[in-house]
């Protein structure tokens, strides 16, 4: 088994879309008042937190980090952006060669049970749109959506246009519950 970090890629396209060290510009911080459905907080990663992933090619990674750029706290229809680069499929992401920046705009479209390999949990629904900003390139460069589940304390499945950038959770283990997995309603 392959371990390393889940730096997020999205295959898309011509381009690679990688998308790791971006921080999400988040506004506004709370659920509009009168809001009364579920609220995840950002999880508190422990030592021994761990999480397996298997992508649609059978290759699996391990991780003890969170998948990068949720827009937390998450409700329904909080929207977050930030920002990337791409790369011409086919390099390698060290490549040094040419990178054109990226803009990802994301929203949570629901919460929904979702059952993948390491089980069923509570799930907020996020759908996300990256748009390359030069000029000269197909100005989308992709859409994906990402389930984050309180409870595992991170991302369990992600569907892209691309088999390549498609990922679902096969194992998890954390030291301590998500004392943020309440969910709960504001």
């Amino acid at each position: 088994m392959v371990t390393h970090s889940m730096t997020a890629y999205f295959i898309v396209g011509w381009l690679l879309v990688v998308v790791s060290g971006c921080a999400p510009t988040v506004a506004p911080v709370n659920p509009p008042e009168g809001y009364k459905g579920p609220v995840a907080e950002s999880p508190l990663v422990q030592n021994g937190d761990y999480w397996v992933y298997q992508r649609a090619n059978t290759t699996r990674g391990k991780t003890s980090a969170l998948v990068a750029n949720l827009g937390f706290p998450l409700w329904i229809g909080k929207t977050w952006t930030y920002d990337g680069e791409a790369l011409l499929w086919g390099q390698p992401q060290t490549s040094k060669a040419f990178r054109t920046p990226t803009h990802i705009d994301c929203y949570v479209a629901g919460f929904n049970q979702i059952t993948v390999t390491a089980g069923t949990f509570n799930a907020f629904q996020c759908e996300c749109q990256c748009n390359v900003i030069n000029t000269g390139y197909d100005s989308l460069c992709g859409v994906w959506t990402i389930w984050y589940a309180p409870d595992v304390k991170n991302v369990i499945r992600q569907k892209s246009e691309k088999t390549e950038s498609t990922f679902e959770l096969v194992e998890y283990k954390l030291a301590r519950p998500n004392p943020a997995a309440k969910t709960s309603s504001k």
